[in-house]
This record gives C-alpha cells, structure tokens and sequence, in this order.
C-alpha cells in the first residue's frame, strides 16, 4: 500500500532544555601557503579573506576596555554560543560532538585552528548570550570582549593563569603554542579543552567532531581556572542541574531567546 505525501508540513519537535556551551578558540592570521585544513581549497580561500579582513580590522583599531582606557587589547580570541555540544563516546578516546553555525568567524577559526575550549555557562552568563550568540565577530567596529567586560565579564587570558602555575587547566606547551592567543570567560561551571577530530555538514550548521585533551574547573578562591585533577575531581565531577548550569528552557522563560 503506497502512502501519499502529505503537503502540510510536519510541526517541529517540540523544543528541550539544553545545557548551554560557548566556544572559546584562538583566533589568528591564515595559515602559511602550503599547509592544508579540514576545509577545501575553495572554502579556504574564501576563510583566509575573511579572517585576514577581520584581523586587520582589529590592527587598525585597538578595542579599549571600559575599565582601563589605558590597557589595549588586540582580539585575539573568537566565541561564540554552539547550538548544542554533548559527548558521544564513553571509552577513551572521549569524543563530543558540537553543532556550529556555518558563516561564523568561531565556526571558521575553529576549523582552521583545530583547537577550543568549551565552556559551560552559569546562571550568572545569561546576559552575555545575546553578546557571545545573537552578534557575529565578522560584524565591523563591534567587540564581543568589550561588551563582555561591560558585563563585568572581562575575558581572561588562559584562564587568569600565571607562567609558573603549576594546575593551570590550559598546558605550559599550549600556552606557548597553539593556545597561545586563548582567551577564556570566568566563573563557567566547566571547561573542556577539546581537538578538531573531523567534521560534517549538517544543513546551515557543522557538526565538528572533538577529541576531550582535558577538562578544568573554575577556582574561585583563586580567581583561575585549574585542571581537575584526583585531588578536585570529585568536586569538579559532581553532576549539574539547573541550579548551577545555565539552559536554554531559562533562556526561553526569560525571552532571552
């Protein structure tokens, strides 16, 4: 028996509180002719403009923050809010999988950098979702790190470490590596340093694939995040709910979203 199709549209499913995650990634220059990303040549090309464009933008015009007109800060850091991250692998080797959205400068520098950091969001980080999630980085004479610190949310430079700290959640090798630009936001509920593994398209998003290199927790006393490590991985570890972690059903109630 053959089935007709219908030409009333299927309703969406019905929406689900999620938790909420923003990207934190290294942004910076294309990369030197020769080597090769998980984009093709084509789509290469047309990042390179884009990100050289962005990045002159910002050499041109130094973003001074609200609370120190003599400090300036060169952007060096894109985030971003990921339509939803979660792990899709128990056994090692621990892989998440996080939708972003195509056209973004975090999608973008993302793909091309390999590296990032989830970061949960609390309670407290609901207001800088419109920042972080409503507005892109490719937007001229706009900042998402200013606004962020007019949030009293400044943005903190591999998460407030210091050189010789020695349960910095991002490695001495990343922080004079690949990591060496990282920007994080204070006081998440979690930090996950991850590494691009592969990516899909998915519609008008991408689903990157990511490999779990560690995971961090904010230090409160410290004003740092620190690596979990056995003597905090209880307390780091315990489970989340809404009364901690920021998701998007309290977004919603509030019409944030």
């Amino acid at each position: 028996m053959a089935f007709a199709s219908s030409a009333i549209p299927s309703p969406p499913p019905p929406p689900i509180s999620m938790p909420v995650w923003s990207m934190a990634t290294p942004l910076s220059l294309p990369m030197a002719s020769g080597k090769s990303t998980i984009l093709s040549k084509e789509k290469d090309e047309v990042v390179d403009t884009k990100i050289s464009e962005t990045c002159a933008s910002f050499e041109n015009g130094y973003n001074n923050l609200e609370d120190n007109d003599d400090e300036e800060v060169l952007e060096s850091t894109s985030m971003n809010i990921v339509t939803f991250a979660t792990p899709v692998s128990v056994a090692p080797p621990k892989l998440w999988a996080v939708s972003l959205y195509s056209n973004t400068l975090t999608r973008d520098a993302f793909l091309r950098s390999k590296v990032a950091v989830l970061q949960l969001l609390c309670p407290s980080h609901k207001h800088l979702v419109p920042i972080l999630g409503k507005r892109s980085g490719y937007e001229q004479n706009y900042s998402k790190r200013n606004e962020c610190a007019k949030m009293t949310m400044k943005w903190l430079k591999h998460g407030g470490v210091a050189e010789d700290d020695a349960d910095a959640f991002i490695s001495h090798e990343d922080r004079i590596g690949a990591l060496k630009s990282l920007d994080l936001l204070p006081e998440c509920a979690s930090y996950i340093q991850v590494e691009l593994t592969g990516v899909t398209n998915a519609g008008d998003h991408d689903i990157a694939i990511c490999e779990v290199v560690r995971t961090g927790v904010w230090d409160t006393m410290q004003s740092k995040v620190v690596a979990v490590v056995p003597d905090n991985e209880k307390e780091a570890m315990s489970p989340k709910d809404h009364t901690t972690v920021l998701y998007t059903g309290q977004l919603r109630e509030e019409g944030i979203i």
